[in-house]
């Protein structure tokens, strides 16, 4: 039988709070013409420029056909260009077109909106919460050893 309901579940707890943090941002990303996943590829290639697919694929968590058909719907819409790997010519390197540059400030002052909303409705927890949740995704992640997250309080 389980144990909590939908409203005491951890994971649907984190769900919720994940959709009303980026409720708004990604509404800005939509007044801007991108989805959320190729807001952070233009970002990624952006801070960068030349990393190829399989790169990007792993700086935004998608997998690579995902990322692959992210980025040719992004190069058909001018906002990255593939060009030759010199070492491998089967592969491509990702640079911002000057479109994709274009909006590189308005994803980041929206993405910095969503931050500043976050920190507000966090208060004084919004530092521990960075905490908690870096040390979450790390546990998940099986990034090293996780060790026992020290008091916070």
């Amino acid at each position: 039988m389980p144990t909590s309901t939908n409203t005491t579940s951890l994971a649907a707890t984190l769900q919720r709070a994940h959709r009303l943090s980026v409720r708004q941002y990604r509404s800005e990303l939509t007044r801007l013409g991108l989805t959320a996943r190729q807001a952070a590829v233009l970002l990624a290639v952006y801070a960068e420029p030349g990393m190829g697919v399989t790169d990007a694929a792993e700086q935004v968590g998608a997998d690579l056909p995902t990322t692959s058909a992210l980025v040719a719907k992004m190069a058909e819409r001018q906002l990255i260009m593939r060009g030759d790997d010199p070492g491998d010519r089967r592969r491509s390197r990702l640079y911002l077109t000057e479109d994709g540059h274009a909006l590189v400030a308005p994803v980041m002052a929206a993405r910095d909106a969503a931050d500043a909303r976050i920190t507000l409705a966090a208060g004084d927890d919004a530092e521990a919460l960075r905490a908690i949740l870096a040390h979450l995704i790390a546990g998940l992640t099986g990034a090293g050893t996780v060790q026992p997250m020290k008091d916070l309080s």
